[in-house]
């Protein structure tokens, strides 16, 4: 073979690694592009609401000072077990209740595990033979695992606050209404209160009004929960006994006219 024609296949060797190197390359930013365009960077939910699978809001309302262990354990063991039971693609949301509406201190949706040589991989354990797009999303899943941890401290720290109000209506009918909460299959709500509402406008204390009734407030609130299973967790106030059971009475009528039978469990 003379040096022309050596030369010749040189190239064309070279030309051919190039081309091989670049639509590698080319493959691998489409699939962190799908990756990026399917999460959203912030709570790792898919960017269109129909593909969310599900939806768990955890509504924590601790106007009063939670110094009972058991209700802090009670609570952890609640976010734990509902966070296992996420689907992949589901959405847990926790809403701290204070003075004036809520805070959201945790919003993240669930991925899936990716696939691994080894089964019994977990996090932390390095990734072998996976390619980059489902590094990061190993990464991702592990993140939210870390997050959810976070979340279980932070509910705890938050409940030993005080605040002098609980507009719980308020927020249960805001809740209702949000598009990627109305909108998907399988919703849930987890509420954790002493159910004793306490605004200017809505009110159990006896200086603030009457108490509320549930057909007007129903009347006035937009709150549609009919398809949503919800459960109950009522924390007992020594001094609000009387009180707090006419205020159960008063959620179990207002759930029932939004479409829904609700488990009341006390937290004893």
């Amino acid at each position: 073979m003379d040096s022309e024609k050596k030369s010749l296949l040189a190239w064309v060797a070279l030309a051919t690694v190039i081309v091989v190197a670049a639509v590698l390359h080319m493959q691998s930013d489409y699939r962190d592009s799908l990756l990026r365009d399917k999460y959203l960077a912030e709570d790792f939910c898919p960017s269109e609401i129909a593909d969310l699978q599900s939806h768990t809001v955890f509504l924590l309302d601790f106007s009063d000072s939670i110094k009972e262990e058991m209700v802090s354990e009670k609570i952890k063991e609640q976010v734990i077990s509902h966070r296992e039971g996420l689907p992949d693609g589901g959405k847990l949301s926790a809403l701290f209740i204070n003075a004036d509406s809520y805070d959201e201190i945790y919003a993240v949706c669930k991925l899936t595990l990716p696939r691994t040589q080894n089964p019994n991989w977990k996090c932390g354990d390095p990734l072998y033979g996976i390619d980059a797009a489902k590094e990061a999303e190993a990464k991702r899943y592990c993140n939210f695992a870390e997050q959810m941890q976070k979340l279980v401290e932070d509910v705890v720290d938050r409940s030993k606050g005080e605040f002098p109000s609980s507009p719980l209506i308020e927020v249960v009918a805001d809740v209702s209404m949000k598009p990627d909460f109305q909108s998907v299959e399988k919703r849930e709500i987890i509420l954790f209160s002493d159910l004793l509402q306490n605004t200017n406008e809505y009110s159990f204390y006896p200086d603030r009004g009457p108490a509320p009734n549930a057909k007007s407030v129903f009347a006035k609130e937009s709150i549609d929960l009919a398809g949503t299973e919800i459960v109950v967790y009522q924390i007992p106030r020594k001094s609000h006994r009387t009180r707090q059971e006419k205020a159960k009475t008063f959620w179990k009528d207002l759930f029932n006219l939004a479409g829904v039978e609700v488990p009341f469990r006390s937290i004893e």
